[in-house]
């Protein structure tokens, strides 16, 4: 889509995290098969102090490029934006990944002078059966496995779970041995919060449709219910498959 619209000279802007690393890499690459340079190229750290984005915004700033593609999500280019806005930066393109391209800050009026015009691809919406019920029907628990949806709990509900002890996503903040113990009684249905707004489920249904190919393949495979030997496979050769399948289980 860049090159198309005749933008050959960009800036491009990722994060820490391989997504970012490998879409800016096999980007850069096409850029340049199809005559283009790249003006400049930034990372937005994990954790970015006041002092790394006011830098981040200088070099935007100076750069005689106007066409920045951003591959990150949201909540990781917050303060870039932010700091963005503060300085009323105007008259950049942004090219934005999936990632981003349908976040909620595009439509806030607080961004609408900088983010205006922005220009991405976006994967189709979509609702996924069950998932819904399933993810408020999750609760917190101390069983191994479970330290995603702890934090994920901690957080929603500006609480500590006496169980996680020094693993608390808080213990380095001041003021987290005031917050209080989580019951684990709390509902999820009674937070708003876009973790249970699945209507239109995007990136993670990519995920989906993979999971529910390989699971498919391998039943296949297993028990030799397709092609012209239909029910006749050896299931011999299918033995350290099956020990690998019932090993990571």
């Amino acid at each position: 889509m860049v090159t198309f619209l005749g933008w050959f000279w960009v800036g491009t802007i990722g994060t820490t995290d391989d997504y970012s690393h490998y879409a800016i890499q096999e980007f850069s690459g096409q850029l340049r098969r199809q005559g283009g340079c790249l003006a400049f190229h930034m990372t937005i750290p994990k954790l970015p102090t006041a002092a790394v984005i006011q830098k981040m915004v200088d070099r935007i700033q100076s750069s005689t490029a106007v066409v920045v593609v951003v591959f990150a999500r949201e909540g990781q280019m917050l303060e870039l934006i932010l700091e963005l806005a503060h300085r009323n930066v105007t008259g950049i393109q942004w090219v934005a990944s999936e990632a981003w391209v349908t976040a909620t800050m595009l439509t806030s009026p607080r961004f609408h002078s900088l983010l205006e015009g922005t220009l991405g691809f976006s994967f189709p919406g979509v609702r996924i059966p069950g998932l819904k019920e399933f993810l408020l029907n999750i609760r917190p628990s101390p069983q191994p496995g479970m330290d995603f949806v702890n934090m994920f709990w901690e957080e929603l509900f500006s609480c500590r779970l006496e169980y996680r002890g020094n693993q608390s996503a808080d213990v380095n903040y001041k003021g987290a041995a005031e917050k209080p113990l989580c019951t684990g009684s709390e509902d999820v249905r009674d937070i708003d919060s876009s973790f249970t707004d699945v209507s239109q489920v995007r990136v993670a249904y990519n995920v989906y449709k993979a999971v529910y190919a390989i699971a498919h393949a391998l039943h296949t495979l297993l028990n030799c219910d397709s092609g012209e030997h239909y029910g006749k496979c050896d299931n011999k050769s299918f033995t350290s498959l099956q020990a690998s399948l019932t090993t990571s289980k």
